[in-house]
């Protein structure tokens, strides 16, 4: 029901504000049409403005100056019938107040309308911007890059993609398009965002997206999911950014162990794990090395008879295999912290338990703890070898005695990617006693500066035993080593040689991104086996002729 009632008496700005009283937003437009320019000496010009009270749907209130009540008693019962049956307010009244005070509440009317047009400003301007950043991520998609960095600060903004390992095809942006868009999809996605200038937390979170995709086929754009892995960090102070995306395409299968580029030695090592009862197997090496890619072919090999775990900051990949369940981390909740996820996670009895990364000590010691009590833990490091992986762990907490137990290691596998040369335009030089080859800068018709699409795995697997638990308890890592040649241990520096040749890998590009490379003739020294064989390189020669 609705009741109106008229007064006379007279009301000021700050009474009403004081008791609760403000403009009613959806009809402030409407007033100040009716208000026009202002001048009072013009006819048309109606002081007239709707409030409400606290409680919007309860009371509302039709203020105007008396000459308006007298001469458009017509707009002002249109407004009152709105008010009644689109709004539905129970109490209507009508008051009559001074010039004065209806010009204070028509300026918080126009303050009011301001906002709302920069609200729908702001609206296009993110809808325009979240398609602009489709559009970027869809032309490093079709540029085969596997992240976009992206750089923001108060002068300009530029992005550059990593395509097989490097930094390429950089693009410079204006300030203002930078902050646009990557402010949008901030706002969009990442929860509580308060805008560019003012927030300057550091964000680590998944992105899903769907972007147009050109089929280089067809030349025809399709629709294609795309998960994006967001981290940005910045400061408010320098008013920058730098933020990086990692792009995963959902539509993609990704790679199981017999597509990855591992020897077949390796790769039947790496599948027997699968059939281990307990233990520990862990990937590493540098930041985009194909790490997380190994633990999910590992995960995805899991038989159908077992179940798995994937404990991630944040969530990289959609798991196919019907009995793994991949758990968010969530550091702003106790209970959802890795630590915490972890410490639970034998309660849900699984077989396998991936997690992301051990990079603390109470992480490190639950993952040990967790093999000894009949899981198989998957995990990564960022360590530059296999070897160095126990050095790491001992640096976490880990006692040399406990690692010495190698029969919990299943395995330590550490890789590199490499950009495959181009065997037909590659030269062959004399390095090591043997024929290796270097890529042709020029490159050939079939190739680009030398190099062909894709990479390949130069990786070495480590699978202790009982016999190497002296040097780990000791810490004798270099002697190790050695240790480890003189019984037929591929190191990544050997490995590295051999592909270069068989004219896979350019030899100047092991010896700028390989491990130990640089002393590969010590790892040749040592080595006993005949799989690296000096007439390798000849043999390749022959073949091509």
């Amino acid at each position: 029901m609705m009741n109106a009632s008229h007064t006379v008496d007279e009301v000021n700005y700050q009474s009403l504000k004081n008791d609760g009283w403000s403009v009613f937003s959806p009809l402030a437009s409407e007033c100040l049409s009716y208000f026009g320019s202002g001048d009072a000496k013009n006819l048309n010009t109606r002081y007239l403005i709707v409030l409400c009270g606290k409680n919007e749907k309860e009371k509302a209130m039709i203020l105007s100056t008396a000459a308006t009540a007298e001469h458009f008693a017509t707009q002002l019962q249109n407004i009152h019938n709105k008010l009644d049956v689109n709004h539905r307010f129970v109490h209507i009244s009508r008051c009559v107040g001074r010039k004065e005070t209806l010009e204070s509440f028509l300026r918080d009317a126009r303050e009011i309308k301001n906002n709302d047009s920069s609200a729908k400003n702001v609206e296009v301007t993110e809808t325009t911007a979240i398609s602009q950043f489709k559009a970027l991520v869809a032309d490093a998609i079709e540029s085969g890059a596997s992240d976009i960095h992206w750089w923001v600060d108060s002068i300009s903004g530029r992005i550059a993609l990593r395509i097989d390992g490097e930094m390429k095809k950089e693009k410079g942006l204006n300030k203002v398009e930078s902050r646009e868009m990557l402010s949008a999809v901030l706002q969009q996605y990442a929860p509580g965002f308060r805008g560019y200038e003012s927030d300057s937390r550091q964000i680590n979170l998944p992105i899903d997206i769907e972007v147009d995709v050109r089929n280089p086929d067809t030349g025809i754009k399709v629709k294609e999911g795309v998960r994006l892995r967001l981290n940005r960090t910045g400061s408010s102070d320098r008013l920058g950014y730098k933020a990086t995306l990692r792009i995963q395409r959902r539509q993609r299968k990704h790679s199981d162990l017999s597509s990855l580029s591992y020897e077949k030695s390796m790769q039947e090592q790496l599948k027997g794990i699968l059939n281990e009862p307990y233990g520990i197997f862990i990937g590493t090496g540098k930041v985009g090395s194909g790490k997380s890619t190994l633990i999910k072919a590992l995960m995805e090999g899991i038989p159908y008879t077992k179940s798995g775990l994937s404990i991630e900051d944040p969530i990289e990949f959609d798991y196919e295999h019907p009995n793994i369940h991949a758990i968010q981390v969530d550091n702003k909740d106790e209970a959802s912290t890795l630590e915490a996820l972890l410490h639970a996670s034998l309660r849900q009895d699984p077989d396998f338990i991936n997690v992301s990364e051990i990079r603390t000590p109470e992480v490190a010691e639950d993952v040990l703890g967790h093999a000894r009590v009949g899981c198989v833990m998957l995990s990564t490091l960022h360590t530059n070898d296999s070897i160095t992986s126990f050095d790491r762990l001992c640096e976490l907490g880990i006692s040399p005695k406990e690692l010495s137990n190698t029969d919990l290691f299943l395995g330590i596998m550490s890789q590199r990617l490499m950009k495959n040369m181009c065997s037909r335009c590659s030269s062959p030089v004399e390095k090591h006693g043997r024929t290796v080859f270097i890529r042709n800068k020029e490159g050939c018709e079939h190739c680009n500066s030398g190099y062909v699409d894709g990479r390949i795995a130069v990786a070495e697997l480590l699978v202790p035993d009982e016999d190497d638990a002296r040097f780990i308890e000791n810490k004798a890592w270099l002697e190790w080593r050695k240790y480890l040649l003189s019984k037929g241990f591929k190191t990544q520096a050997l490995r590295a040689l051999e592909l270069s040749t068989e004219r896979k890998v350019c030899y100047n590009d092991c010896a700028d991104s390989v491990p130990f490379f640089k002393k590969v003739d010590v790892h040749l020294e040592h080595y006993q086996s005949p799989s690296l064989e000096k007439a390798a390189g000849e043999e390749v020669l022959n073949e091509q002729a």
